[in-house]
């Protein structure tokens, strides 16, 4: 019998960054950072993703609306 598995802990993907990730391979501050950069065009989705700050929407695993699905809230069904 084996025992519990082990969970291998994801961290932000900042250099650096010990924090476990929440969202796009971000821990929340550096995402909270990411988003501002972008409310304020200090930066772009594709550069933010280019120098590897950020992952691709659907690539960190998360929930389907990470990945893009449109279908979650639909109400028409």
């Amino acid at each position: 019998m084996s025992g519990p598995a082990k969970v291998t802990p994801r961290v932000c993907v900042v250099p650096g960054c010990r924090n476990s990730r929440r969202t796009r391979g971000l821990c929340h501050s550096h995402y909270q950072n990411c988003q501002r950069m972008l409310r304020d065009g200090t930066a772009s989705e594709a550069d933010l993703v280019e120098r590897g700050l950020r992952l691709p929407v659907g690539e960190d695993g998360g929930s389907p609306i990470a990945k893009g699905s449109s279908d979650v809230f639909r109400f028409d069904r």
